[in-house]
């Protein structure tokens, strides 16, 4: 788009002239180009904006075998509500107003923006609640797995806390805490630092 076209959308339509940043990463690296396409389509797709210049850098590799692939991209949007939409959907790495110097909006604009700022909030906050309920349940049934297995390996003999570990693919400070815990349980005595079940 030409920079008369885009003057003419800020001055006298008064919309908004931002540049966002994209950045994705993942794996495989066919996945990661094609998941930064889908997002810019997506705006493409979108009423109230429009794409005015677009850079997008192929995934290349980065450390720990994941790919990354960016795109630096000049948009306008109609208003306000638009900015938060493509904020809150597509989560850019940055944001950049370039025009105009300052912004005015209506009360419905605002309160639209505070909506889905709120919403929004409130998704991610009953997500963290969800994964964390989650996450104390797998600790759990890990530690009971943790707990039956140790009690399999030392059911007729005496173990050093090494020979307990390897099976389990631990470590053997890894494993000490939960020995101890299972003697003060009483599923466990130890003599002489080697462990069975009582």
């Amino acid at each position: 788009m030409e920079k008369q076209e885009i003057k003419e959308y800020v001055e006298e339509k008064g919309w908004i002239h931002i540049n966002m940043m994209f950045e994705v990463v993942g794996n495989p690296k066919e996945h990661v180009q094609k998941s930064l396409e889908l997002a810019l389509k997506k705006i493409e797709e979108e009423k109230g904006i429009k794409i005015t210049r677009e850079e997008i850098e192929p995934a290349e590799e980065t450390e720990g075998e994941l790919f990354s692939a960016y795109a630096d991209v000049d948009l306008l949007l109609e208003n306000i509500y638009r900015v938060s939409w493509v904020a809150f959907n597509l989560t850019p790495a940055s944001i950049e107003l370039l025009n105009p110097s300052s912004l005015n909006f209506k009360n419905k604009e605002a309160n639209e923006f505070f909506g889905d700022l709120l919403s929004r909030l409130h998704e991610n906050n009953q997500k963290i609640i969800d994964i964390s309920s989650k996450n104390i349940g797998l600790q759990r049934n890990i530690s009971a797995l943790v707990r039956n297995a140790v009690l399999y390996i030392v059911k007729d003999e005496l173990k050093k806390p090494v020979d307990i570990a390897r099976p389990l693919g631990l470590k053997e400070e890894d494993i000490k805490n939960i020995l101890e815990n299972m003697i003060k349980e009483g599923t466990l005595k130890e003599s002489k630092g080697k462990y069975v079940k009582v």
